[in-house]
């Protein structure tokens, strides 16, 4: 049985964005996410960083667009708009190690270099600086082994994956009629 306050607490836990769906096949759907309408109005559309951003960290660069495939609990067929969503936490831990990790690896082995080259009689400087640039590439390493890791795991996999949560119901107009 469904608790309807998880399903709602699981929902506000969500960023969504619309999408068009391309393809169908085996319970996934390839989407394309939309650039918001308002988007290419606005004066700061080339430096914002709206909600539509978050699916461009799956896709890549935001100058060509590049299909998604997700889960597609809800049947959706192609052409149909789509509410994707990923969950919040799952952005904010992803965005928190993506940054974090980089720069903790590069301080510590900053320091660890500085320390071997001064021991050495060497330039600290130097070695701060080569064992930084090594630490970093660590620590780059690191997170792709993980994200290669969860991708492989199923469990972990689906938590990370972006899914369908509805589809979006075509706007209704009122046809006026005239009695002239």
């Amino acid at each position: 049985m469904h608790n309807n306050n998880n399903d709602k607490k699981w929902a506000e836990d969500m960023i969504e964005e619309i999408a068009e769906v391309k393809t169908v096949g085996q319970g996934y759907a390839e989407i394309l996410p939309s650039t918001s309408g308002g988007c290419s109005s606005c004066s700061s559309n080339s430096s914002c960083s709206s909600a539509s951003d978050t699916f461009n960290f799956f896709t890549g660069s935001k100058a060509e667009p590049h299909t998604i495939r997700v889960p597609n609990p809800v049947y959706a067929k192609p052409g149909d708009k789509v509410v994707v969503g990923v969950r919040a936490n799952t952005v904010l831990k992803g965005s928190l190690l993506a940054y974090l990790l980089p720069l903790i690896t590069l301080l510590i082995f900053a320091m660890l270099g500085e320390l071997l080259f001064s021991q050495f009689s060497l330039n600290a400087e130097v070695g701060s600086i080569l064992f930084g640039l090594l630490g970093l590439y660590v620590g780059f390493q690191i997170i792709a082994g993980l994200f290669k890791n969860s991708v492989s795991h199923s469990a972990m996999s689906n938590h990370f994956e972006a899914t369908i949560l509805r589809v979006v119901e075509p706007d209704l107009h009122p046809v006026a009629f005239s009695l002239s």
